[in-house]
């Protein structure tokens, strides 16, 4: 079994694997840090908050994830062959 660290975190202990890097568990959604409204919503948001501040930004990620959202390079948009009438 793989080491692991704790954090102490408001919200409980988080366990963060140390393992190394792999397809299997790698981050699914990186954000720019010119993505700077998200991110803070992301440390913010507390789903419980009586202001609705960070909540705009935290409601669009969930609508893409919820959507089924994914990553299409430029090979996935070439336009293959056509057929005829």
């Amino acid at each position: 079994m793989p080491p692991t660290l704790v954090m102490n975190t408001p919200m409980g202990d988080v366990s963060l694997d140390t393992e190394p890097m792999t397809d299997k568990n790698c981050p699914k959604l990186y954000f720019s840090d010119h993505c700077e409204n998200t991110i803070s919503s992301m440390l913010e948001y507390a789903g419980e908050s009586k202001s609705d501040y960070f909540s705009d930004q935290i409601d669009c990620l969930r609508y893409l994830f919820v959507s089924g959202a994914d990553y299409i390079t430029d090979r996935d948009m070439q336009v293959t062959g056509g057929g005829s009438y």
